[in-house]
């Protein structure tokens, strides 16, 4: 006979039963006669643990948009621990589910998909994301179109403001998208904002969330309303803005409590007060709102910065929550043609993507290891990933 994982595999020699448990750690034993089973009883109870199981088998989460952008030359990245919620275990991230891509395209290895496109594959492809449980069933499967394009220079100098919390603070991802618009050779776009330096101007605000930015503190905000015209005279720039980047969330859900539906739903409420200020100032701006990154997928990215005081799952349950949020009520152009999601945040590397430590693994062993430092801010590799997401996004819709 044969069993699935975990359940019970029994088989007959003769007149004896033979019974083993199928999974880890298995070890078989004896029952004595077929006398000492009885086999619709077992079967009946196998079956009533079965209809328990698939009651509790958990919803996969699994919010990204229809459309993604791949550019010829850019690599495009979809970690498996980013695009579904899972247990967390390092390298080996979501351990509860098996994740495949399927694609005419790019690669599918252990950690995720990989592309980086070329001339040839220049047009729509699509990617299937099919997700299995332990036992190797299908429970959950997403269709994604890619839209490949090609990496030239803009037609013309475009303004642009990227606008976020800390990871936009950092000045690591206006850098990055600056320098692949440096390459391209001509009609680099100019990068505006109250915050930076020289090139590399932007408006993050470390520690701020969408309701700071539509509050009363908020740059945007003049003579108790938000107005990105008076924003625009402050900053010194006579044009309008023609792409609008915006990466929040982190600040918002936070990790100390899981948040309620309608906690999330007045999230997007201050997203589109945000979003309709650009589009008020200019109804051609292309408002570019970036899923968030998550988090390093070890605990000991929290041990560095909040020492014993978060709590990881609950920060988790909220980012994914947040982005299945951002996809109802934005994805396709629902609200706004001229808005676009963008897959900023499962870019980044959750795991080489973070900053790492050494220390000892402990006073009575001194020897070194190494360990992720922040649970929250990339090292400058995943900035640069999450750069090369943005820049994608805007050669989009050039």
């Amino acid at each position: 006979g044969s069993a699935p994982f975990r359940d019970t595999l029994m088989y007959k020699i003769g007149s004896t039963w033979y019974m083993g448990s199928v999974g880890f750690f298995s070890t078989p034993f004896w029952l004595l006669s077929e006398s000492d089973v009885n086999l619709v009883d077992l079967k009946n109870k196998v079956d009533e643990n079965k209809v328990k199981t698939d009651k509790n088998t958990p919803k996969v989460e699994m919010p990204i948009p229809s459309e993604i952008v791949g550019v010829v030359g850019v690599e495009l990245n979809l970690w498996r621990d980013s695009v579904v919620r899972g247990l967390d275990w390092g390298l080996q991230s979501p351990v509860n589910y098996e994740i495949e891509f399927i694609c005419e395209v790019g690669k599918a290895w252990e950690r995720g998909f990989q592309y980086t496109p070329i001339l040839a594959d220049i047009g729509l492809r699509v990617l299937t994301i099919n997700v299995y449980d332990i036992n190797k069933s299908l429970i959950d499967s997403k269709t994604v179109n890619i839209n490949v394009i090609d990496n030239v220079a803009p037609s013309s100098i475009k303004n642009i403001l990227n606008v976020g919390d800390s990871l936009t603070s950092y000045g690591d991802i206006t850098k990055r998208i600056q320098a692949n618009f440096t390459g391209l050779g001509s009609n680099i776009p100019v990068f505006n904002g109250s915050q930076g330096s020289g090139l590399y101007k932007h408006e993050g605000r470390g520690g701020w969330a969408l309701s700071t930015f539509v509050g009363a503190s908020s740059p945007f905000y003049h003579n108790g309303a938000l107005d990105i015209a008076n924003y625009r005279s402050d900053i010194g720039l006579v044009d309008l803005l023609d792409f609008v980047t915006i990466q929040l969330g982190i600040n918002d859900v936070g990790n100390t409590v899981v948040k309620d539906n309608a906690t999330l739903d007045f999230y997007m409420v201050n997203y589109k007060l945000l979003i309709d200020a650009f589009i008020t100032d200019n109804p051609n701006c292309k408002v570019i709102i970036g899923l968030p990154s998550s988090d390093c997928n070890t605990i000991d990215g929290y041990g560095g910065i909040y020492n014993a005081t978060a709590y990881k799952a609950n920060y988790q349950v909220n980012i994914f929550n947040f982005r299945q949020k951002m996809i109802d009520n934005f994805d396709n152009g629902i609200y706004n043609a001229n808005v676009i999601i963008d897959i900023v945040g499962l870019q980044c590397d959750r795991y080489y993507g973070y900053k790492f430590q050494d220390k000892p693994i402990s006073a009575a062993y001194p020897t070194m290891e190494s360990v992720h430092s922040d649970c929250i801010h990339p090292a400058v590799s995943g900035y640069n990933q999450m750069g090369d997401s943005l820049f994608s996004i805007i050669q989009g819709e050039q």
